[in-house]
């Protein structure tokens, strides 16, 4: 977390208190905000959707069940419903993010959110992917219960299934802020997806 966050994330999605992150998250950003109110820290809260992109390996599961897969041959993998639509920060994207922001004053002691492209579902994810590989876009759905198996063999699988109410229904982060503050244009993901597989290729 770098400093104060930016911008109200909204959801097309109920929200889930219950969560052992979002309960984390929240006292973090709480006592964030109360030093910034009290004027003991100048701080920048900056959040970001999901990740993926170069780097971005054994905590992002479009990584870990669609581009990782394809790329070695195998039947790629998604998460209850292929068909909702999902918000992913491209990583290259989030870092650019953090240098603007970290270089002006005037955005200290606000809430931003990381600049993300327009939503997508993950069966035209999965399509890009395989598209860029020259590959079928082959894949199947995980149900609610074969991710909590999943679980027991991957943390990552495993702390995502408390989170899975983003996966059930439609999921949107809005960085609409960022982008109009520094007239930023997020990365397609048709872009995203292939500078992530030039990337892991070249890796």
């Amino acid at each position: 977390m770098y400093g104060k966050v930016a911008g109200q994330m909204t959801e097309i999605t109920p929200y889930n208190p219950c969560s052992r992150k979002g309960e984390i998250r929240a006292k973090i950003a709480t006592l964030l905000e109360d030093e910034i109110k009290k004027k003991n820290l100048n701080a920048i809260i900056a959040r970001a959707a999901d990740l993926y992109g170069p780097w971005a390996t054994k905590t992002s599961l479009p990584y870990i069940l669609a581009i990782d897969k394809l790329m070695n041959g195998k039947r790629a993998q998604w998460m209850v419903d292929a068909h909702k639509l999902h918000s992913f920060t491209y990583t290259i994207d989030s870092a650019k993010g953090l240098i603007l922001l970290s270089d002006r004053e005037e955005c200290f002691n606000q809430t931003w959110h990381l600049p993300t492209y327009t939503p997508i579902d993950g069966e035209t994810f999965i399509h890009i992917v395989a598209k860029e590989l020259g590959i079928a876009p082959d894949y199947s759905v995980l149900s609610k219960g074969m991710i909590k198996i999943a679980g027991i063999f991957n943390k990552t699988v495993q702390e995502s299934y408390e989170m899975l109410y983003q996966n059930e229904f439609n999921y949107f982060f809005d960085s609409s802020k960022f982008n109009n503050y520094f007239n930023f244009k997020p990365k397609s993901f048709s872009a995203g997806i292939y500078e992530t597989i030039e990337f892991f290729k070249r890796k």
